[in-house]
């Protein structure tokens, strides 16, 4: 508080006023408590004092100058005036918290529009064109018919049926394979299902948690089948099934699960988790994978990204070789700088296996569009997995 005193004059004659307790000028200033008014820097009072309106703590009456705090009038008691450092504490409280809000307000606006953009960007990239419902549950999938399709034809045309990998959507597979262009070429028909859940995957397994979903994921494929079948001439002796990674192992499922309904599989990358003594065999298939695979490795085991026991994959390949009754030993048929593919003969008509190996290879589709290399290792254009599948799918088909 301030406390005038008559007894004690400055050189100009002036009462001095002590500070008494801690004060804003010994914080401001860095002066000691009981400064005298008369020793505090005069421009520093001044500049400090001019902003103050009525409700200031200040009372300085006498002295033969004037003074910016002269003819103050307080509206509370003057004995006991309002500490000044109370005061600007509460206003900058007041002010404090104001802010406080406006940049809360800011953030929480900043947010909501991230997560908009973020909805508009998804619905964008997961673009579907049809739906069915199939286990009381609505089912999308991205559908593509090729130009040269023509439904009073009575020649029935093959159909592809190409999933997505952990995490990804149908229009991403469609970019990354590119099975679109070679429909074009062929005249056959492409359909990319949509996985369920956040992040999207397929239930290729039977676990204690979901004991029901592979058979919820298998009647999904049979209506699938099914409504394409109605709305379209397809050749029901000619429905393949490729995929990538998780997509992979769901191709591997149907081959296992509806092989009265597939006629051969692709797998790229693939997760293949199914326990093969579920599988009755008979189903061709090829398969590709990479040596340097990081996401589903090569090796077997655990990966950096899924704490899972992955097969091995040549002796994956080759107990899946077994299912079909093909010889023991493969053929090598490939051997190119990177990328080496071996065919195992013998087998039951029409019920072929063919291994490619890419050395360099990371979790990709070879030939197809290149994905991020940080993230899935490299993509090898040395050959083009769908071209190959589609060789393939055709000559077991005539072989049957």
């Amino acid at each position: 508080m301030w406390v005038r005193s008559s007894r004690l004059k400055s050189r100009r004659g002036q009462p001095r006023v002590f500070l008494r307790g801690p004060t804003p000028f010994a914080l401001l200033w860095g002066r000691r408590k009981n400064l005298s008014y008369a020793q505090t820097p005069r421009r520093a009072v001044t500049r400090q004092t001019q902003h103050l309106t009525t409700r200031s703590p200040f009372v300085v009456t006498d002295g033969p100058e004037a003074h910016p705090c002269d003819g103050y009038k307080p509206d509370v008691n003057h004995r006991n005036p309002p500490h000044l450092l109370v005061t600007l504490s509460h206003r900058i409280g007041e002010v404090s918290m104001k802010n406080f809000l406006k940049v809360v307000l800011l953030f929480v606006i900043i947010i909501g529009i991230f997560i908009l953009a973020g909805l508009v960007i998804w619905n964008l990239l997961d673009r579907t064109n049809g739906s069915l419902v199939s286990s009381g549950e609505k089912r999308e999938y991205l559908l593509y018919v090729p130009e040269s399709y023509d439904p009073t034809s009575a020649q029935n045309v093959p159909l592809v049926i190409n999933i997505h990998g952990f995490s990804q959507w149908p229009a991403n597979q469609a970019n990354v394979s590119q099975w679109n262009q070679l429909a074009d070429e062929e005249g056959f028909i492409v359909v990319y299902p949509s996985g369920l859940g956040i992040p999207k995957r397929w239930r290729v397994t039977r676990t204690a948690e979901e004991p029901t979903a592979v058979d919820i994921e298998l009647q999904y494929y049979r209506d699938l089948i099914d409504k394409l079948s109605k709305e379209y001439a397809i050749d029901p002796e000619r429905i393949y099934a490729s995929g990538l990674s998780n997509g992979g192992g769901m191709s591997l499922r149907l081959a296992c699960s509806l092989s009265d309904r597939v006629a051969a599989i692709g797998g790229v990358a693939g997760a293949y988790l199914v326990d093969l003594e579920e599988c009755p065999g008979g189903v061709p298939a090829i398969f590709f994978h990479g040596q340097a695979d990081k996401i589903v490795p090569y090796e077997g085991g655990p990966s950096e990204r899924f704490p899972i026991d992955f097969p091995y994959i040549p002796t994956f390949v080759e107990d899946y070789s077994q299912l079909n009754n093909c010889d023991p030993n493969e053929t090598v048929f490939l051997d190119k700088d990177h990328v080496t593919g071996v065919r195992y003969e013998g087998c039951d008509p029409g019920a072929d296996v063919v291994f490619y190996t890419i050395s360099d290879g990371g979790h990709t589709w070879p030939g197809g569009n290149d994905l991020p290399e940080r993230i899935t290792g490299k993509t090898t254009h040395e050959i083009n997995a769908t071209r190959l599948m589609w060789e393939f799918f055709l000559e077991q088909t005539e072989n049957r």
